[in-house]
């Protein structure tokens, strides 16, 4: 094997890794200007011969469990020991460097300390050795060195290495039998249908030893991604026939476009993707960037992304095993609502209350499916939707039996749930399980395990059941939830295809204008200039003149029309109330002339006179730029209250017809909109065709504002009207 040969160095100096495997630098990827070479993932998740520099005979040596991993699981491919002195290492020759093994291997594993990081790299660059796990962390310890990280970055980019960490707590390719840990594993830890991709090295950890036979065709810590990111490795995924499912546990996203676009293959191909993404609040954000060194974007953002490809939003640990056992032993049935057979009246209305929150909706039975249940229930035992059929405790193994197969005929039917606890030492618990699988082969809907209360089930009875393929969700909460999930993801796998159209597009000429306009400001646009904007896209917006005089003022409410609002215009004032910037209904000269004293008085000769508008429901329509995915629009509750009831839903421009739809219909306020005490509806139609043609507007111009804000939005029963809005350049 020829290459570069460096001189004979100790390589089972131990190696430095956070105790966390998270993502501890990446300020080093956003200064490389150009985008990376995508690297061949083959070689690394499917190595078919691996070099373990470290290994060593020293007690507790990271590197020999590396080894000692690849043969207990029955690694199929070359696995070589490399130590300058040692002559063997379980009962496999030692190679002495790199350059001196017999072959060249696709990978390479580096358990050394970090100052021996990049000479290694540098020689495996030189002997085409085409991908490497790093463990240690060069950010952490007392070596620390912020700028190897950097280097390593660097140096694989220029060789096209597919480099996994450093900090890294490894790979798995269970199914090729393939562990690159330093932790010990499991020897018979068997091969299934997910991949999990996280940030985590813990979560890595602990959902590979799931006690629930949750198996893995992937288990990827990312460590610090200096150069392979988790939108690398869910491609790799997405494309292996023996993924089903794909969770991620994300801190953040360095590769937006890399990420967008395999959420988007995901999507094609139809596999679900279980993602728990963190820094929902301020201090998870500030924590997530401490842990990653990348700034996390924002929740909303993230909320919106998800909903545009489908993807299953989860917020615990326990919510996402939930899910992910789901989705990795049922396909979505031919509906979307719940038939439930329980054993509790009283966990049944906790189910019910439960549900609701959760979104999981039980289907209505048909009549004749009611009379068939009465004909199997104990006298007085009610057959409803969820079901307790429990009476007499008489032949219990018959009647669950019937009651799944006659719950399973009803054509409302999507998805069938036994949500019986399996306590521990109930004799009950086996008969619900007979009864169960005695169903199970002729069923046609999918059948669904949920306890109540996991601290009490039997793991005996709960293993049976997932022996046979049902799966077993543990807990009343994250159960529900996980149900969800399969049932909305069964709705948008369903749903027509959107595609964006833009609404109320101006001429071209319009639009270079308008965007030279805010190329050039150097301060948010005022709210005359703003509303010229919006009202190039054709959103309605009040009819108003500047002034800067009395006289002016007194002659622009005249062309307007009493009565009228007076607001100052003065520049970089944000909130005009808070000012003494505002006053309305103005009937008359006199009136005008006193309030524009009064604004002049507090801010200035510059003011707006403007139109005042007929009672409506106040909206907030808005755009603010995300860090990491680009332009985010907002609409909810709007007028003074915005930022108390925080009623907000978003998406990412452009937005589609039923995208947007949906966003109105996710508002907590929508009865607003649908008329209450009196009140007629609001336009929904109107509001809809703004938000549209706002889509538009940000589409065009996004990649140059900051943020905007329409607020209020007025809608009423004929239209909308625009009443303040406010535009900030990108920067300013």
């Amino acid at each position: 094997m020829n290459g570069l040969v460096p001189e004979r160095r100790c390589y089972s100096e131990p190696v430095r890794v956070s105790t966390h495997g998270g993502n501890d630098l990446s300020s080093a990827r956003s200064m490389d200007p150009q985008p990376k070479p995508m690297p061949d993932l083959g070689s690394l998740l499917g190595a078919r011969s691996i070099a373990v520099v470290g290994a060593s005979d020293r007690p507790g040596s990271f590197g020999a469990q590396v080894l000692r991993n690849l043969i207990e699981l029955g690694y199929p491919g070359a696995a070589y020991p490399v130590h300058p002195r040692l002559g063997e290492l379980f009962g496999r020759p030692c190679f002495a460097d790199l350059g001196a093994l017999p072959a060249r291997p696709d990978c390479v594993a580096l358990a050394v300390a970090n100052h021996h990081l990049l000479p290694l790299l540098e020689q495996s660059a030189a002997l085409e050795i085409p991908a490497a796990v790093v463990f240690g962390d060069p950010t952490v310890g007392p070596g620390r060195d912020p700028d190897l990280q950097r280097r390593l970055r660097a140096l694989a980019l220029q060789h096209d290495l597919a480099v996994c960490g450093p900090n890294a707590m490894g790979i798995y390719a269970l199914h090729r039998k393939l562990v690159v840990s330093g932790y010990p594993v499991r020897g018979d830890l068997p091969a299934g249908n997910v991949a999990l991709i996280t940030h985590s090295g813990t979560v890595f950890d602990a959902m590979s030893q799931n006690n629930r036979d949750v198996a893995f065709n992937y288990v990827i810590s990312c460590g610090n991604e200096a150069v392979l990111t988790a939108a690398d490795y869910l491609g790799y995924a997405l494309d292996d026939p023996t993924t089903r499912v794909v969770a991620l546990y994300l801190e953040t996203v360095r590769d937006p476009a890399g990420f967008v676009g395999a959420l988007g293959r995901a999507a094609e191909k139809q596999i679900p993707i279980v993602a728990l993404k963190t820094g929902s609040s301020e201090r998870g954000r500030a924590m997530a960037q401490a842990h990653s060194g990348a700034l996390a974007g924002g929740a909303e953002a993230y909320a919106a992304l998800f909903d545009r490809f489908g993807v299953c939003q989860v917020r615990t640990l326990d919510e996402m095993m939930d899910t992910v056992e789901l989705f990795s032993r049922v396909r979505p049935g031919s509906g979307t609502e719940v038939s439930m057979l329980m054993e509790s009246g009283g966990e049944r209305s906790l189910v019910v209350d439960l549900a609701v929150e959760a979104g999981v909706r039980f289907a209505e039975l048909r009549e004749e499916t009611r009379r068939a249940l009465g004909d199997t229930l104990d006298e007085g035992v009610t057959p409803d939707n969820p079901l307790d059929a429990f009476g007499t405790g008489a032949d219990v193994v018959g009647v669950y039996r019937q009651c799944l197969l006659t719950l399973d005929a009803d054509p409302g039917t999507g998805l069938l749930v036994l949500a019986v606890d399996l306590a521990r030492d109930s004799y009950l618990s086996p008969a619900y399980v007979e009864a169960a699988l005695g169903a199970y082969p002729d069923l046609h809907h999918p059948l669904v395990g949920m306890v109540n209360l996991s601290a009490g089930a039997n793991e005996g009875l709960m293993a049976k059941l997932r022996a046979h393929g049902v799966p077993v969700l543990m807990g009343t909460e994250t159960g529900l939830h996980a149900i969800a999930h399969l049932l909305a993801h069964e709705r948008y796998r369903t749903r027509p295809a959107e595609s964006p159209q833009p609404r109320g597009r101006p001429a071209r000429a319009v639009v270079e204008a308008l965007r030279a306009r805010l190329q050039d400001a150097e301060a948010p646009l005022d709210e005359y200039s703003s509303k010229r904007v919006l009202a190039a896209y054709g959103l309605p917006v009040t009819r108003e003149a500047l002034v800067e005089t009395p006289a002016q003022a007194v002659g622009a409410a005249e062309a307007l029309g009493y009565p009228v609002a007076l607001k100052t215009a003065a520049p970089g004032v944000l909130h005009k109330s808070e000012v003494g910037g505002i006053r309305l209904d103005l009937a008359n000269a006199a009136a005008v002339r006193e309030a524009y004293a009064q604004v002049q008085a507090q801010c200035g000769p510059r003011a707006l006179v403007q139109e005042m508008a007929r009672a409506g429901t106040e909206m907030i329509l808005g755009m603010k730029a995300d860090p990491q995915l680009g332009a985010l629009i907002l609409v909810g509750l709007g007028g003074i209250f915005v930022e108390v009831y925080r009623d907000l839903t978003t998406g990412l421009a452009p937005l589609a017809s039923a995208q947007a739809e949906r966003m109105l219909d996710g508002l907590r306020g929508k009865a607003l909109l649908e008329g209450t005490r009196g009140r007629p509806p609001a336009d929904r139609a109107a509001l809809l065709d703004a938000l549209l043609r706002f889509s538009t507007l940000i589409t065009d111009l996004g990649d140059l504002l900051q943020e905007v804000d329409i607020n209020p939005l007025l809608v009423r029963e004929d239209g909308v009207l625009a009443l303040d809005a406010l535009i900030v350049p990108a920067g300013r």
